[in-house]
Order: structure tokens, then C-alpha cells, then sequence
């Protein structure tokens, strides 16, 4: 699968927390320091997703980090965030903010949770982007484009390639399909993914 600079991607339907992915929850909030979560303020996982951890907001607010993504719930709903979205995982030390940068122009460009003192969810999150993470330099593609990242997708088997096409190039063009299908094989042969 291709995901490249343009269009957005498809969003994953979510299904509601299981009852074991609950009494998990209550289990690891039995075991934390902070305040947390209500068991019915979890997010709608999808079928298979593990929850990970599950804490608040410097505001109150809940955090909720999966083997696939994390969740940061407002007033509004729920925030996801892929492992396999997120370019970089920061740290503010000073403001105890957690900052996510996107990796694909469908998801926000910096996402900032601000933590209470002492959070694991920094820990958490950099050990799934670095997962998620196939390293491979910036490769440039046979009159393409410029292949940017490969990601692990949690929860599946293939892997997301992000591809910035050429000036001129149309990514809805089959032939540029098969070109980047092709173009993107040699890259596996040659990297051993």
C-alpha cells in the first residue's frame, strides 16, 4: 500500500472496549500513581487492539495508549493516533507535553498532550514509533517521486510506504501504480524488507 502527499487515507472503523479490554484497564490503573481514567471513559477499540495504558491529562482529561495507536479524549470525542502516523515522538520537559508529529498530511502535523509529572505514556510511545519505524533513507523512485518512510502497521501484516510523487506525476494514474509497484519491490529486494 502507497500512501503519498495528497488525498487522505481511510479512517479505521472502531468498535466499542471489550469487557476484558476493561478489567484490563482497571487492573493497570490499580497499579499507577495517578489519577485515572474511568473504565467507561475508554475509547471504542478496534477488534484485537490491546490496551496498553490508560492515564489523564495534565487538565483531567483521559489518555489512553494500544499496541496500535493512542487516544486523547476531549469534549468533543476521542483523538486517534496510529503508531504507524507519527514521524517523531518528543518530549517538553518544562511543560510535561507529549509531542506526536505526523508523518502524512491526513493526520494533525504536531499533536500535543500535556502530562501529568511522572507519566509512562512518553516511554510507551516512543517504543512504538521506533517499532513501527523500517529504516530506510529517503529513496529516490525512477521518475516518480521520492520514497519518505516505511512503516509497520500494528494489528496488520503489510506495510505503509510513504511516497511524495514528482512534479507531473498523477498517483491516480494506474500506470504510475504499476511503476511505483515495481520501483517499490526493488526497494524491498534491495533493502531486505
Amino acid at each position: 500500500m502507497a500512501t503519498h502527499v495528497g488525498p487522505s487515507t481511510a479512517v479505521w472503523p472502531t468498535h466499542h472496549a471489550t469487557r476484558a479490554g476493561r478489567a484490563l484497564q482497571r487492573r493497570l490503573s490499580s497499579r499507577t500513581r495517578h489519577r485515572e481514567a474511568s473504565p467507561e471513559a475508554l475509547p471504542a477499540l478496534v477488534p484485537g487492539e490491546r490496551l496498553l495504558g490508560v492515564e489523564t491529562d495534565a487538565r483531567g482529561g483521559p489518555v489512553a495508549a494500544t499496541d496500535r495507536g493512542i487516544y486523547h479524549g476531549d469534549d468533543r470525542g476521542w483523538l486517534r493516533l496510529g503508531w504507524e502516523q507519527v514521524r517523531r515522538v518528543d518530549w517538553d520537559g518544562p511543560r510535561n507535553a507529549l509531542l506526536l508529529c505526523g508523518l502524512t498530511p491526513d493526520v494533525p502535523q504536531r499533536t500535543e498532550v500535556v502530562l501529568r509529572h511522572g507519566s509512562r505514556l512518553v516511554a510507551l510511545a516512543r517504543e512504538r514509533v521506533a517499532w513501527c519505524t523500517v529504516p530506510v533513507p529517503p529513496t529516490r523512485l525512477d521518475a516518480i517521486g521520492t520514497l519518505l518512510a516505511v512503516r509497520r502497521r500494528p494489528g496488520a501484516d503489510g506495510l505503509v510506504w510513504v511516497v511524495a510523487f514528482g512534479a507531473g506525476v498523477n498517483g491516480e494514474d494506474p500506470d504510475t501504480s504499476v511503476r511505483l509497484a515495481s520501483a517499490l519491490h526493488h526497494v524491498r529486494a534491495r533493502d531486505g524488507i
